[in-house]
């Protein structure tokens, strides 16, 4: 075997194809995709599912994510929307996906330390260091678990 492969996206098949044969190679895919829709599935159930509390609580639009079937209990509209900009996703390169997914967890991050300095600086109006024992005493972090 060498480190060059013929398409460096599929570079597994070519291992599989040099370690085991056509066989290993059809039993690593059909493991490898049925891996991979079980994952799909999974991640758009729980989106869904966090798309219906945003909606029920308010968070979103109540008549659109808020709603659950009346035959199946499920968020559906919730699960359609989540499948629409999943099926989006063939229409786009690999790349631009895992920047905008870095991009968007960048956001994120940024947003929580942003809120927590606005939360402490501003709301509760604490400028000043505090002790860490003092802090850890007063059990703060016990109380944000509750």
């Amino acid at each position: 075997p060498s480190n060059v492969f013929s398409d460096p996206d599929a570079a597994a098949m070519d291992v599989m194809l040099a370690v085991g044969g056509q066989t290993f190679t059809a039993i690593f895919l059909a493991a490898f995709t049925a891996g991979g829709i079980g994952s799909s599935i999974a991640a758009q159930a729980s989106v869904a599912r966090i798309l219906y509390a945003m909606g029920r609580d308010g968070v979103l639009p109540k008549s659109f994510f808020g709603r659950l079937s009346r035959r199946f209990n499920t968020p559906v509209l919730s699960i359609l929307a989540v499948s629409v900009i999943a099926m989006g996703s063939l229409f786009v390169t690999l790349q631009l996906i895992s920047e905008t997914v870095s991009f968007g967890a960048l956001v994120a991050f940024s947003a929580v330390n942003l809120a927590v300095i606005k939360h402490y600086f501003f709301d509760e109006a604490r400028r000043g260091p505090e002790p860490p024992v003092e802090v850890c005493g007063r059990g703060e972090i016990a109380r944000g678990l509750r």
